[in-house]
């Protein structure tokens, strides 16, 4: 396990093709990628994330909410995890106060997904919450390993499904990035309707350095500020910014950072009960699989153990409940 308190600029690693002038195949570059992302069996993440809003009438920057959280994920896109947010706010939709503000956990165990509120309230469902901020906010969809989130693919799966794709153009270059020999690589969707371009670093198993978007009217682009090695031939970006432009005229839309404060990669004690929540006695829970709500109660067994006062998951009380129902 790799556990770093304070966060470093990683050395760059021998691995990757030196003196070439030409890209490398295609299928060397998935090779590299694939042996990273063997290499990241879990992470844990605690980071903090900001946000701005350009206001087009004022021509000034506007507080756009943050975030501090801590992360659990396993590894994979779409896969299990538990986010717990210390604080977000986040801008009202609609409503009179200009920021929401509350503290959430919300979670994947593979099968359910759940939520936690600090007024004992939660959720159970049949999907996986989403990430929301901490998407972005914790590095994950800017690494090669959460990079195909919104696919749930893995960036080399997603490379090569693009390339497969024959409604998709995927060219590589060698060029050069922030002063660094850097693999680009661009695909275009259909007839221009996205165009993705990433920096990728083939000292650092091709991390992603920079990833650009287009998509309609609206330019994106994330660069990396901060790359560090948390596992052998795993490297995660620990600080970034991203920023919107309206394509035609580079205007500005918005403007997102981040900045991971620890990081622990290949936990080997890592159990499946760290993607449950677990809820306090007390807690209201409205249960869209079972189509009910119900609330958490003390289990009595175990306080007549001397235990402590239960924090249960949602799952076993289901189940508990399910059982009485039968019987």
């Amino acid at each position: 396990m790799y556990l770093l308190a304070s966060l470093f600029v990683g050395v760059l690693s021998a691995t990757g093709f030196e003196g070439k002038q030409t890209a490398p195949p295609i299928e060397d570059v998935i090779a590299h990628i694939q042996e990273s992302e063997r290499g990241l069996d879990n992470i844990q993440i605690t980071a903090k994330y900001s946000s701005k809003r350009w206001n087009r009438s004022s021509e000034k920057w506007e507080d756009g909410g943050d975030a501090k959280f801590t992360a659990w994920l396993d590894g994979l896109p779409k896969s299990k995890m538990k986010i717990d947010f210390d604080r977000r706010r986040t801008v009202w939709t609609n409503g009179a106060a200009p920021f929401h503000e509350d503290s959430v956990v919300l979670a994947y165990n593979g099968r359910t997904g759940q939520t936690r509120t600090s007024t004992l309230r939660g959720t159970v469902t049949a999907d996986r919450p989403n990430m929301g901020v901490a998407r972005f906010g914790s590095g994950w969809s800017v690494s090669l390993y959460g990079a195909g989130e919104r696919k749930g693919l893995r960036f080399s799966e997603m490379l090569r499904g693009m390339i497969e794709d024959a409604n998709t153009t995927v060219s590589l270059a060698q060029t050069s990035f922030d002063g660094l020999p850097v693999l680009q690589v661009i695909a275009v969707e259909g007839q221009g309707t996205i165009t993705y371009e990433w920096n990728l670093d083939p000292k650092r198993n091709y991390a992603v350095l920079r990833c650009k978007r287009k998509e309609g009217s609206m330019c994106s682009e994330i660069v990396i500020e901060e790359l560090i090695q948390v596992a052998p031939s795993v490297y995660y970006p620990t600080k970034g910014i991203y920023n919107m432009v309206v394509c035609s005229n580079g205007d500005p839309v918005a403007q997102n950072s981040y900045q991971v404060l620890e990081i622990a990669a290949n936990t080997p004690d890592l159990s499946d009960e760290v993607f449950n929540i677990q809820f306090p006695a007390g807690t209201v829970i409205y249960d869209e699989i079972l189509g009910n709500s119900y609330e958490i109660v003390p289990d009595l067994e175990e306080l007549s153990k001397g235990g402590p006062q239960l924090f249960m998951t949602s799952e076993s009380f289901a189940e508990r409940l399910q059982h009485s129902q039968k019987n």
